[in-house]
């Protein structure tokens, strides 16, 4: 299971991003929930992924969010910095797009012992019991 989620992980620690194959940890799991524990960090991330590979410019990500530039620099940043988005600069156009690998890393994490001490975890029987099906 492990290799599941094995990917390219971006860790930024202390100044320029190192890019390596990572398994994800306790604590690069409980990072990333928590930026994403964020109210406009998460809307922000949402809107990222609803755009797709293509990602969104720094402008477009404003006027959907309707907050000042600065306020948004500091949420980009901040998901920057946990690995869960990347910025590059297209001219004079910083586009933003959510990190596909980064986020299926967190879901494995997560996922990874799910029902290891039950067998079948899955079945049609208990689906609609599951917490997740509650939240829908």
């Amino acid at each position: 299971m492990n290799s599941f989620i094995s990917i390219f992980f971006e860790i930024y620690r202390n100044g320029p991003r190192v890019r390596h194959n990572s398994v994800m940890n306790t604590t690069d799991a409980a990072q990333c929930m928590e930026s994403l524990g964020n109210e406009i960090r998460l809307t922000l991330f949402r809107e990222l992924v609803k755009a797709g590979g293509s990602g969104l410019s720094v402008g477009d990500l404003q006027k959907r969010l309707d907050m000042p530039g600065s306020t948004l620099t500091h949420h980009v940043q901040h998901l920057e910095k946990r690995g869960l988005i990347t910025q590059t600069r297209e001219g004079r156009v910083l586009r933003c797009r959510a990190s596909f690998g980064a986020i299926q890393a967190l879901m494995g994490f997560l996922m990874a012992e799910c029902c290891a001490e039950e067998d079948p975890c899955w079945s049609s029987e208990n689906q609609a019991t599951t917490p997740a099906n509650d939240l829908l």
